[in-house]
């Protein structure tokens, strides 16, 4: 999870930590600042931990109290509509409204410096007393039907969904039990807006039908926002959407990165003050009230402005009330756990990434009698080496050499694989996939396969899970083969091979796992049929995605390296590889700076194995 330290702390500029969950702020403020840390009006304590409220991710930690960034829990007001728009306001005792400089400021002109107290009441009310306000305090409540207008008073009762009008600004109350606040929210197409004609007359403009910047939901679809105050309205459609607006964005600010990306269904905001170019509706935005065109009741309403820094914090919430993003770096020693798998049960089993789920537990790849290969592929840069690379190396590091054999093709120069090479289990490796070495090496193993069958046969066990739990069997047998498609193609006979490794009925204890960047082509109906691990990394196009898995999802996967959509038996699992590194992720790390270096999980299985040769007793 990220969070930003904030340049009030560090005196310098703003500093972005990525944080795992659990981490304490003392450990996040390490070396960064010796002051106390607040996040929105709390100060916390240096034992905090990441993830619990409100240090969740997309959080701000500066100095002093500040505005939310994460959605208050209880009772607090929300401003929906005005020239301040989206501000977050606890509730506690007392809270005095107004325009005067302060925690808690609405710059709306009219308002009063001091325009009304709040206090809690009972039964999760609130009571709002006017302090003999110019413009006075009205409150409106939906009677599960219709908006009704109290009128303005002095003093009065207000329960969660009730709408406070205050100046030119609009307030509702919040609070944990309203999932979706009931502020007239329009999702397009257009729908009918709640009448308003019939109300009680009221010298402030309604408020309904604009868009609520404090709650994501509605106003997708395509969206024209004209008049002088377009790009502050503009702020306001995208964060009641929440999500960044697709190409072309009509700008771009930095509290946008917090959003998720756009839908498919997401129709582009524009900002064009001439109001020319064409939309599904129409938002007209000025300094004292805004129209909506393309609706029945085109009547003027509430001003509809969201400063940047607003925007920010309402963004920030968005993030933190979301689930936290999914690891864009994992390593394998983040994911290892002794304890999913046992280096003395019949299948391999290998940590091999993290899912993308809410849990992020580990990936583990089940190499058995039943899924005995693997299948990757994607893009070039999308991580298929790394995968092969993390598999043979977590597979080295359980499983000793006297039992798993392993034969590497195509390892390349420099590439994650080739540290591979060095392990004590690896008893071939060939640099080049396309090579005549690796045909004839492809070709051997063909043959070893038939001789392990014969061996079978002859044993007089059932399987070869029997024969290898009596003692008898050869050594597991890992085949690996980068780029397998230049193999195959630059040979028929390394084309048979991989053929008749894959393709047994029989299992004998030989296991394959291949990789390519050309799907297309290379993939054949009977090869996919034949692994029972098929993983699909970032795809060039649906139709790669669709010759890997089926379907198109590999395709949108984006360009985060290791990302995949790893498919066993039909059921699909969206997961990140991880990187063949042997030491765990450090707990809290600055964004800008680069993983400090770690040993590639060959070489901590090499080292290690020569610390046990060093080890051992002499013999007398």
């Amino acid at each position: 999870m990220l969070l930003t330290i904030a340049r009030s702390l560090t005196d310098t500029h703003d500093v972005e930590i990525e944080a795992a969950v659990g981490a304490r702020l003392s450990e996040v403020l390490d070396g960064t600042t010796a002051k106390r840390a607040w996040c929105g009006p709390a100060l916390l304590e240096p034992s905090h931990r990441a993830g619990t409220y409100p240090l969740l991710h997309g959080a701000l930690l500066r100095d002093g109290p500040g505005p939310h960034t994460a959605t208050p829990p209880g009772l607090h007001l929300a401003t929906i509509a005005g020239p301040d728009a989206g501000i977050l306001i606890d509730v506690d005792d007392p809270v005095t409204l107004g325009s005067a400089p302060g925690r808690h400021q609405i710059r709306d002109d009219a308002l009063d410096p001091t325009h009304v107290v709040v206090r809690r009441a009972a039964s999760e009310s609130v009571s709002f007393t006017d302090l003999g306000s110019t413009n006075g305090t009205g409150r409106w409540r939906h009677d599960g039907q219709r908006w009704r207008w109290s009128g303005r008073r002095r003093r009065f009762t207000a329960r969660e969904g009730d709408v406070i009008t205050v100046g030119n600004t609009a307030v509702q109350v919040r609070g944990a039990a309203l999932a979706v606040p009931r502020s007239g929210l329009w999702r397009l197409p257009l729908l009918p807006l709640r009448p308003l004609a019939g109300l009680p007359w009221s010298s402030v403009p309604p408020w309904s039908g604009l868009p609520d910047p404090t709650a994501a939901a509605g106003w997708t679809g395509s969206v024209l926002i004209t008049g002088p105050g377009a790009r502050e309205a503009a702020r306001a459609v995208i964060l009641a959407r929440g999500r960044r607006p697709p190409p072309p964005a009509p700008f771009f600010e930095e509290w946008l990165r917090w959003l998720p990306e756009a839908l498919h269904s997401d129709g582009p905001v524009r900002c064009d003050p001439s109001g020319k170019a064409p939309a599904e509706a129409t938002l007209e935005a000025h300094a004292s009230h805004c129209r909506v065109a393309g609706s029945s009741d085109t009547a003027e309403r509430l001003p509809m402005a969201v400063s940047q820094d607003t925007a920010d914090t309402l963004a920030r919430a968005l993030a933190g009330a979301a689930a936290i993003p999914f690891p864009r770096n994992v390593r394998w020693a983040d994911i290892d756990q002794t304890h999913v798998y046992s280096p003395h049960s019949s299948p391999l089993s290998v940590a091999a990434g993290a899912t993308c789920s809410a849990g992020q537990e580990p990936w583990i790849v089940v190499l058995d009698d039943r899924a005995p290969h693997l299948l990757a592929a994607g893009a070039h840069g999308s991580g298929t080496s790394t995968l092969l690379a993390t598999l043979v190396g977590g597979l080295a590091h359980r499983y000793d050499s006297r039992r798993l054999r392993i034969v590497l093709i195509g390892t390349g120069a420099d590439g994650p694989l080739q540290p591979c090479a060095s392990l004590p289990h690896v008893t071939s490796s060939t640099g080049n996939a396309r090579g005549d070495d690796a045909v004839r090496v492809l070709d051997a193993l063909a043959r070893e396969a038939r001789q392990r069958r014969d061996g079978l046969r002859d044993s007089g066990t059932p399987d070869w899970r029997t024969w290898e739990a009596s003692g008898g069997a050869p050594e597991r047998l890992l085949v690996v083969v980068d780029d397998f498609d230049l193999a195959a193609g630059h040979s028929r006979t390394a084309s048979d091979a991989i053929d008749a490794l894959t393709a047994s009925s029989v299992f004998v204890g030989v296991h394959v796992a291949l990789a390519t960047h050309r799907p297309a082509g290379a993939i054949t109906p009977s090869l996919r049929a034949s692994c029972g691990h098929i993983v699909a990394l970032h795809c060039a196009s649906d139709s790669d995605s669709l010759c890997v898995i089926g379907v198109p999802d590999a395709a949108a996967l984006g360009d985060i390296p290791g990302r995949a959509v790893a498919s066993v038996a039909g059921a699909r699992t969206l997961v990140q590889v991880a990187l063949p590194l042997a030491e765990a992720s450090p707990r809290v790390r600055r964004t800008h700076v680069e993983f400090a270096h770690a040993p590639h999980l060959a070489t901590a299985v090499v080292a290690r194995g020569r610390q046990e040769e060093s080890d051992a007793p002499v013999a007398p």
